[in-house]
């Protein structure tokens, strides 16, 4: 079974995060243990301090937000279960996320957009860490796979919020002066947490033993905005070019 706390980072209330996301995420892994069900942590890339990418998964932890270190502290105890694993994760993104959707709708109306230009992420679509999880606690082959250690899940490398602005602009067919990148102010809306400066992680437990080969950073945005007969779009073609 796949646990994990919700988006609480603990700057608010860190005593309480703590009850949460550690206490209480290690104590439900334990009863389950207990009972014979594999249990899978789902973690994130932020247990470390983002300063190298592609972070392979037997790095010792660094965090440096309240959050990773919660994460980190879970980890631990959770580890220390017999058979338990823990997935780490990059961002998850998801077609209707309203940040893609807000761009694509603001981009077709002709009005500007302000992505960070300093803010880097990997992410991974939620139909993936969906598969991934299936895999590693239900695999479909004879031979029962181990869910115990570590896996990393992530895009094979990081771009910037700006970025990916910048390729859905493209394939938009917008006017790509509508892409105004901001840089310096993304700390503000994280409780003055500075971005990472990568947050990419190796994914090769992933790739060897799930046969799971994530798309790329760009490939993961597009597959979030609606491609349907009810597009944001509805006379622009996102799908040409794939």
């Amino acid at each position: 079974m796949g646990i994990g706390p919700g988006v609480d980072d603990g700057r608010p209330d860190p005593a309480g995060a703590e009850a949460v996301n550690v206490a209480g995420a290690v104590g439900l892994a334990s009863w389950l243990a207990e009972r014979g069900t594999p249990v899978l942590f789902l973690s994130t890339n932020q247990v470390f301090d983002g300063s190298v990418p592609h972070r392979p998964a037997d790095d010792a932890l660094c965090p440096v937000s309240e959050y990773g270190r919660q994460k980190a502290a879970a980890e631990a105890g959770i580890r220390a279960l017999p058979g338990a694993g823990v997935l780490r994760l990059t961002k998850v993104v998801h077609p209707g996320l309203p940040l893609f959707d807000g761009w694509a709708a603001d981009l077709c109306a002709g009005r500007p957009i302000s992505p960070f230009s300093d803010f880097p992420f990997a992410p991974v679509t939620v139909d993936l860490v969906a598969e991934t999880i299936r895999r590693i606690v239900a695999p479909e082959d004879a031979q029962e796979r181990s869910v115990a250690g570590v896996w990393q899940l992530s895009a094979p490398g990081d771009v910037t919020y700006a970025d990916a602005a910048r390729h859905v602009v493209h394939r938009l067919g917008c006017d790509p002066a509508l892409v105004r990148p901001v840089a310096g102010v993304a700390h503000t809306l994280m409780g003055g947490d500075r971005p990472s400066r990568w947050t990419s992680l190796d994914t090769a437990r992933v790739r060897a033993e799930l046969g799971l080969v994530p798309p790329s950073a760009m490939e993961a945005v597009m597959a979030c905005l609606d491609t349907g007969p009810d597009a944001i779009c509805p006379d622009r073609d996102l799908t040409e070019g794939r």
